[in-house]
């Protein structure tokens, strides 16, 4: 069953940025990469208002496939999965 994606919460996903923010800063990524991991966080963020479950932790492993195939850090853009939006990788 999806959610609806709109109405968006500004302030949620502002958090949930600020978050991804203070990993990325642990990790030293360099501030010029932060815009594509900012796009990262805006589709997960989309996807979590969109689905739940199964079919999200599917999304996600699909969002994070495409931003590691862009160059980004798989254990970094799983870390936010986890962390920030708390999804796991979905049980084989």
């Amino acid at each position: 069953m999806s959610k609806p994606l709109w109405p968006h919460d500004p302030e949620a996903l502002e958090q949930d940025w600020q978050a991804a923010r203070v990993l990325l800063c642990c990790h030293g990524v360099p501030g010029m990469r932060f815009s594509n991991y900012r796009c990262y966080v805006l589709e997960l963020y989309a996807a979590q208002r969109r689905y739940m479950g199964e079919q999200l932790a599917i999304e996600c492993v699909i969002k994070v496939a495409k931003y590691v195939a862009q160059g980004l850090d798989q254990r970094i853009l799983e870390e936010i999965r986890d962390t920030v939006f708390g999804v796991h990788a979905p049980t084989p």
